[in-house]
């Protein structure tokens, strides 16, 4: 018979005050988000000034940055066409997550409990579920232009991430005349897989929900790098076909 042992019992403390010295509730993150908002619009701000909100919520990194970081926010995803800054973190069973608009004042922010394989999923449905429950979807002003088959034929392929640099396969494929990019990391986090690519007039490609802008370099009739673009910074990738 095998016998269990206790290892701890109590809340998890860690000697780092950054992982650990700070507790707080979905209440207050939502009130520390709500006047980040205020203050990018510049009203009804208390005590984050506008200057402030605009320079912590800036893209300062793409590259190696899980598709775009500012001064503590992350700002990878654009759901429902949205620019969004957000924060996660977690500890020794507990974790949670920060997700609200540049704009119009939408937001969520929740907690849970439980070690990652168990709380992840659990996370990630709530998430979703809130998103699609509240319909926040703004109207998209890209200028789209249908992409040429000679073009789409070049970039059909896997490859490796070239997204958000985290070594994983990523396919960009065909599905009804369109093309969509499937990644594991967009499923994660969308919980869906049905990312299109689509073709703008500038010569540049978007991924719906995803904020950066893409331009593909092609040697030998297939793409060789891809510049990740957002904002004024810019980033190249080289591409790494995973079939050949």
């Amino acid at each position: 018979m095998k016998m269990k042992k206790l290892l701890k019992t109590g809340l998890p403390i860690t000697p780092q005050v950054g992982a650990s010295g700070m507790w707080s509730t979905p209440t207050d993150l939502a009130k520390l988000s709500i006047e980040i908002q205020n203050a990018l619009r510049n009203k009804n701000n208390k005590v984050i000034s506008h200057s402030v909100a605009k320079k912590v919520t800036e893209v300062t990194a793409l590259k190696n940055a899980v598709g775009g970081w500012s001064y503590g926010w992350q700002k990878s995803f654009g759901y429902n066409n949205y620019d969004w800054f957000s924060c996660n973190g977690s500890n020794t069973g507990v974790g949670g997550n920060i997700l609200a608009t540049m704009t119009d004042g939408n937001g969520l922010v929740y907690l849970a409990n439980g070690e990652k394989p168990n709380r992840f999923p659990v996370m990630n449905y709530t998430r979703n579920k809130i998103l699609a429950v509240m319909n926040w979807n703004k109207t998209s002003n890209d200028d789209i232009q249908e992409i040429p088959l000679s073009l789409k034929e070049k970039l059909i392929g896997t490859y490796d991430d070239f997204l958000y640099g985290q070594k994983m396969e990523t396919k960009i494929v065909e599905k009804n005349n369109r093309l969509y990019v499937e990644s594991p990391i967009l499923e994660h986090f969308k919980g869906k897989n049905d990312n299109e690519l689509v073709y703008l007039k500038n010569g540049s490609f978007k991924i719906i929900d995803y904020p950066n802008l893409l331009k593909f370099d092609f040697s030998a009739g297939k793409p060789n790098s891809v510049i990740l673009t957002r904002d004024n910074l810019n980033t190249k990738i080289q591409l790494i076909d995973k079939v050949k």
